[in-house]
């Protein structure tokens, strides 16, 4: 058994952040002396990580399945479109290295109609291939190095319920701001323009309330897919 130093987690953060400082250092002293500067790769390749994952127990396999997500795009955040701070619109796509066969096309279909419970209609163009139900679109296309899967889902009446509901609101507000220098008005006349106000209020609470929640589980859904058809590329979904 060997008495070799080991160290934990946050001491090998420590200790990789002063050599990285020291080497910064290092590089602007033969700067600063005249000496070419060394031309080093950015980054490190697959096999690089690889081999620094196995000498911690990271299988090799782990770190491949890990790299083929990262290429897919998993890490880049969901796209949610917003109007007026409240979302009404989510956007995700995912890179494929090659390619989807017809068979593994379908395969896609069968996780969007179970994830969505919805039948959709399939459509094909040439070599780009399209899912569809309602505003939901889920589009195959190719591209340089392979293929892009791109998920994009509105809801239609969002906006619009947005944007009358703040009208609704300022229409109530400018009519209660002249009724208050009109003589002679009767709560007939005021309960039209506090009506409008509340309508104009219920729709955007509505939004407020319900689209945020609608938004959130349409991103974890498209997430879901995106790891799905890793699986399906891979051979393993």
């Amino acid at each position: 058994m060997t008495d070799e130093r080991r160290y934990d987690d946050e001491e090998v953060s420590r200790l990789l952040a002063r050599a990285a400082q020291r080497a910064e250092q290092a590089e602007q002293e033969r700067e600063q002396q005249g000496e070419p500067k060394a031309i080093v790769p950015a980054g490190l390749t697959l096999a690089q990580v690889q081999e620094i994952a196995s000498s911690v127990g990271i299988p090799a396999d782990a770190v491949q399945h890990a790299a083929a997500s990262v290429a897919r795009g998993d890490l880049v955040p969901t796209t949610v479109r917003m109007a007026f701070g409240i979302p009404y619109g989510v956007a995700r796509q995912i890179e494929v290295p090659r390619m989807l066969t017809d068979v593994e096309w379908d395969r896609v279909v069968i996780r969007l109609r179970e994830t969505f419970v919805a039948e959709g209609r399939s459509t094909r163009e040439g070599s780009i291939r399209q899912w569809r139900n309602g505003n939901l679109r889920v589009m195959l296309e190719p591209t340089a190095t392979g293929s892009r899967i791109r998920m994009s889902t509105v809801r239609g009446d969002a906006n619009i319920r947005t944007q009358l509901g703040l009208g609704a609101l300022a229409l109530s507000g400018t009519t209660a701001a002249i009724f208050s220098f009109t003589p002679g008005l009767t709560a007939r006349n005021w309960g039209g323009v506090v009506m409008i106000g509340v309508m104009g209020a219920a729709m955007l609470v509505r939004n407020v309330l319900a689209l945020p929640r609608w938004a959130k589980t349409r991103a974890q859904q498209m997430e879901a897919l995106s790891a799905e058809v890793g699986e399906i590329v891979e051979g393993r979904g």
